[in-house]
């Protein structure tokens, strides 16, 4: 709401704004949450569209958590929504609070450097990355955070200043979901040690943006070595056994990722495993999730998206086969 407000005093009689609100169909009240968005657009003059989705029923579906089912599928309907109007940008509130909660989130769960960046202020959102079973088009959408460096408290001084209605969601205050612990609990804890932690993490995640962005440079230069083809990729194993192990571990991911076509991505284990693999010289399809499986050759690398039933059963990383020395 404070974001709308925003946005609309540089948008005259509300020009070139559209609002999307999305139930996630989590709680039998969230229709009020709509009504309150439709209210305010329309007394901004601005359009609004509600998109009701099934939240739990595609969280149940691909047995992932409420909250990656959640952010799939909103993202999902704003990108169909930006092309549909050939918006430049989609416009979301996250505050400088959201971001030093995703990175701590990540930290928690064991992360790289794409983790530890936090929310970035702008990114290209490629849709067929952020959940199974997606469709691929629109391909992607540009991001945009104007409030990223704005504490949550003071969103909520502004909407007080404003007179601006907003709707406390029960939901966030539900312990059971991982960022309300630690935002109602880990943050504070770590506020009596350095009080000035928020700013010290968003520090930390700027720096590791910049330096990932760099990484991303170099390794978009090597990306090149992996012939690609629809459902398949190769590398030639001289070459990539060159490269320092980040590398490596980042070329096999991007491979798995290119190959499944969907958000299902390598994690570490599956990585480390894949990684072992190679170096022991095994022979045999390995499993890597996702649908893809991997197999050395004496001089390749290749990886292929299987279509047989049963796959999601494995255990990403096991082989498909016995594996032997080579």
């Amino acid at each position: 709401m404070c974001l709308l407000d925003v946005l609309s005093r540089f948008a005259p009689s509300g020009r070139g704004l559209r609002v999307l609100h999305i139930d996630h169909g989590f709680r039998s009240d969230s229709s009020l949450d709509a009504e309150v968005v439709r209210a305010t657009a329309d007394r901004l003059n601005v359009p609004c569209e509600v998109v009701r989705v099934d939240g739990p029923g595609y969280a149940r579906a691909h047995r992932i958590g409420l909250e990656q089912a959640a952010r799939a599928l909103r993202y999902r309907e704003l990108a169909v929504a930006a092309a549909r109007h050939r918006a430049r940008a989609i416009a979301t509130g996250h505050t400088a609070d959201d971001s030093v909660e995703s990175l701590l989130m990540h930290l928690l769960r064991g992360a790289g450097t794409e983790g530890l960046r936090g929310i970035s202020p702008e990114e290209k959102l490629e849709v067929r990355r952020l959940g199974p079973a997606l469709p691929n088009n629109p391909s992607a959408a540009t991001v945009a955070r104007p409030l990223l460096r704005v504490r949550r408290t003071e969103t909520v001084a502004y909407c007080r200043e404003r007179d601006l209605p907003w709707r406390d969601d029960p939901t966030n205050d539900d312990p059971s979901f991982l960022r309300n612990r630690v935002r109602h609990h880990l943050v504070p804890v770590l506020r009596t040690y350095n009080p000035a932690v928020d700013a010290a993490l968003q520090r930390t995640a700027a720096l590791v943006r910049d330096d990932a962005a760099w990484l991303e440079t170099l390794i978009t230069r090597r990306w090149k070595m992996v012939q690609r083809a629809p459902g398949s990729a190769e590398i030639d194993l001289t070459t990539w056994r060159r490269q320092p192990i980040a590398a490596r571990r980042r070329l096999l991911r991007m491979a798995q990722t290119w190959v499944a076509g969907d958000g299902e991505g390598l994690d570490f284990d599956a990585a480390e495993r894949a990684m072992d693999y190679i170096i022991a010289g095994h022979r045999g399809p390995m499993w890597l999730g996702g649908g893809v499986s991997l197999e050395r050759t004496a001089d390749r690398l290749r990886l292929h998206r299987e279509n047989g039933s049963g796959e999601q059963s494995r255990t990403p990383g096991a082989p498909t086969t016995t594996l032997t020395r080579s």
